[in-house]
Parts: structure tokens; sequence; C-alpha cells
């Protein structure tokens, strides 16, 4: 079967929305095969790495050192993100609705900062 007649083919099986893709790079079906005999021993490396990485971890997560310096960067993290959602956090939020989605297009501590934002927003063309 040519490109042309599997085009066709497509269509009236599929509907005139048909799409494809043909990869010249692709593996044959020898290669498959070859590849799904290596499959076992290649899983059991996977495994045997795996395992052996996964008991470092637990020495190096039981290491004190490192448990201060985990105990301590979580502190600043949290402190340090709080003080983030301090300063993207007003009372009003104007938002534009889509039917799926809201947009924030203004905010401010009272209504008056919201609107007059919102107003310069719009004088800016910014919608």
């Amino acid at each position: 079967m040519n490109i042309q007649q599997a085009k066709t083919a497509m269509r009236r099986l599929v509907g005139k929305n048909a799409a494809y893709r043909y990869d010249e790079k692709a593996p044959t079906e020898d290669d498959r095969v070859a590849a799904r005999s290596k499959l076992p021993e290649l899983k059991a490396d996977v495994d045997a790495a795996k395992l052996a990485m996964q008991q470092r971890r637990q020495e190096l997560l039981s290491d004190p050192e490192y448990q201060r310096l985990v105990a301590e960067w979580q502190a600043a993290d949290k402190a340090h993100g709080a003080t983030l959602g301090l300063l993207h956090h007003h009372r009003v939020t104007i938002m534009k609705g889509n039917g799926m989605f809201n947009t924030v297009v203004a905010e401010g501590d009272n209504w008056q900062d919201a609107i007059d934002k919102l107003t310069a927003r719009q004088s800016k063309g910014g919608e």
C-alpha cells in the first residue's frame, strides 16, 4: 500500500480530520524482538541499582548534620513563603472570568484602591 492509498483508507475509516505520523527511523519488528529479549536483564540491573541507591539514601538521611541542615532550611523556607504570601495578599481582588478560569485584573487594600487600579489599567489599554 502506498501513502496515497493509506491516506484514502484513513479518511474513509476515521473521517476527514484523520491525521498520521510516519517515522522513518522507527525500529523494525526484529529490533523490537531483540529489545524485548534484553528487557529482563535490564530490569534486574535497574532493580539492583535502585536498591543500592535506597540503602545509601537511608544512610545519608540518618546523618545528624544533614537532619540539622534540613530543619534549618525548612524553617527559613517557611518564613520566606509566609512573607511572600503577605506581599501578594490583598483584601479586594477583582477578576475577569471566561467560564473556566478567572484572571486577576486588579487588587487593592480597599474597594476604592482596586477600582482605581482597574480604571488606570483600562485607561492604559490593558483591559
